[in-house]
């Protein structure tokens, strides 16, 4: 089986792949958001860049203002001013999704796992990574790189963040592409 993930289900997937183990024929991340591994591993800027983001996330979430979760949250990976570009109906669809997202975040910065526990992983993993990452995301991508023997790398051109949904020209042949690896 491949397991694909984006973002936060990049970091599921990491998990379920470390559960399924040999089941696993692919794994393929797009800007798995493992948080806590910037932490781990001492970069210190980009877990600060992260949890001011989070931090904010749930203050904001405590108190019902799920609106300023999602601007901000929206502004951080798609670019200042991406939220008030988008019309109302997505917008309702967003605010919904932040309720969600809640805690998700619990589980991207409390987590344990060394990245080294996937190294029987690590050749038939491929990280797709847009040239525009945030610090946060590049910072877990040099991390992954660095420490995982024989994973898979690909850098699209732009896209950030969100590319999955709003660059899918951009990041489906790279996925293919992963997929159909030997």
């Amino acid at each position: 089986m491949s397991l694909i993930g984006h973002s936060f289900g990049g970091a599921v997937a990491m998990k379920a792949g470390l559960a399924l183990q040999e089941r696993v024929h692919r794994l393929v991340l797009f800007e798995p958001n493992v948080f806590y591994m910037l932490a781990m591993h001492g970069n210190h800027e980009a877990y600060a860049e992260i949890k001011a983001v989070r931090d904010h996330f749930k203050l904001r979430g405590e108190k019902g203002d799920w609106y300023g979760v999602a601007a901000n949250f929206i502004d951080h990976w798609n670019g200042e001013g991406a939220w008030a570009g988008i019309n109302e109906s997505r917008r309702s669809a967003l605010l919904r999704a932040m309720m969600h997202a809640y805690h998700e975040w619990d589980s991207v910065f409390d987590e344990t796992t060394p990245v080294d526990a996937w190294m029987p992983l690590a050749e038939r993993t491929v990280l797709i990574v847009s040239a525009n990452a945030r610090t946060s995301i590049r910072g877990i991508a040099d991390i992954l790189r660095n420490n995982l023997v024989g994973l898979g790398y690909f850098k699209i051109p732009h896209g950030g963040h969100m590319a999955p949904l709003t660059r899918p020209d951009l990041v489906n042949p790279v996925l293919i592409d992963a997929l159909d690896r030997p």
